[in-house]
């Protein structure tokens, strides 16, 4: 007999997405991914990475910050990401 492991990441980014109230679509807008790799991420066909887990976290924290425009946090982090290509 054999158990299969569940990647705890694939347990987290399925359960921030949950508890956002978010359908795969939208959770994957507002992490600035397609759908696709949403669903990917999520059954494992795809490894989440470092850079995923904090999308999530972002996309989580803005939408219960009560935002309710993604293509806000897309610009938000193309600034952050610009801020830190100039600090290095």
């Amino acid at each position: 007999m054999t158990t299969e492991t569940v990647d705890p990441n694939i347990e987290a980014l399925i359960a921030l997405r949950k508890a956002s109230g978010l359908n795969q679509t939208e959770f994957a807008q507002w992490m600035g991914v397609t759908m696709r790799t949403l669903q990917e991420l999520e059954n494992g066909r795809t490894p989440i990475r470092a850079i995923h887990i904090r999308a999530a976290q972002m996309a989580a924290l803005w939408i219960a910050q009560g935002n309710s425009n993604p293509g806000a946090l897309d610009s938000q982090l193309r600034k952050l990401i610009k801020d830190l290509f100039i600090a290095l």
